[in-house]
């Protein structure tokens, strides 16, 4: 038995072969063209043909609206403490830091105790002042230190650094005779014990 396929196919053949000879016969014998008959019976329908080939993918469509925001979630359970890693390298050494503010003063300490008396010291030179003249009773009478048999005074003369010109300073007065440059201007002998005589 043919398939519909088939039997289509020999129904077209059959057809184009009846067409072509009444065309031939019209020509031949000059026959007229009747009038057209009713239309046939609508035949089966034909196989399903072949898939055809993917379209274009067309344009991107424009962005929707943003939707609401979900409810937030609950919290998860705490995760498993880790463990502990590696001790670190020293780290770098830090700025010393500022001086601390100084501080209260401690209480006293005890008194120590008395240290050993120290050995006698001697005897001292003597420091005494002498009056040059006795009998000068002007407002500034001159006198002399006598330390141990030596006497100083302010020594009226020239000195080396100034040999042209007399200046006083304070100099030893060696055994001899002298004059008073202030007071009543006597004259006076020092003797070699650190004694005066007129």
């Amino acid at each position: 038995m043919k398939t519909l396929k088939e039997q289509t196919k020999d129904a077209v053949i059959l057809c184009f072969i009846v067409g072509m000879a009444c065309i031939a016969m019209s020509a031949l014998s000059g026959c007229g063209k009747g009038d057209t008959g009713a239309s046939g019976a609508l035949g089966p329908q034909g196989e399903t043909g072949l898939t055809g080939a993917t379209g274009s993918q067309g344009p991107q469509g424009a962005q929707g609206t943003v939707g609401p925001q979900g409810p937030v979630g609950s919290q998860g359970i705490p995760g498993i403490q880790g463990p502990q890693g590696p001790i670190g390298s020293q780290g770098v050494r830090g700025v010393q830091g500022i001086q601390g503010l100084e501080g209260a003063d401690g209480t006293p300490g005890l008194s120590g105790t008395n240290g050993a008396n120290g050995v006698n010291g001697h005897d001292g030179t003597s420091v005494t002042t002498i009056k040059f003249c006795n009998d000068d009773t002007s407002a500034f009478p001159e006198y002399g230190i006598v330390i141990g048999l030596n006497i100083y005074a302010v020594y009226w003369g020239s000195a080396p650094y100034s040999p042209s010109t007399s200046e006083a300073f304070l100099s030893l007065i060696k055994p001899g005779n002298y004059m008073s440059t202030g007071g009543n201007g006597c004259h006076f002998t020092v003797n070699g014990d650190g004694t005066i005589s007129p």
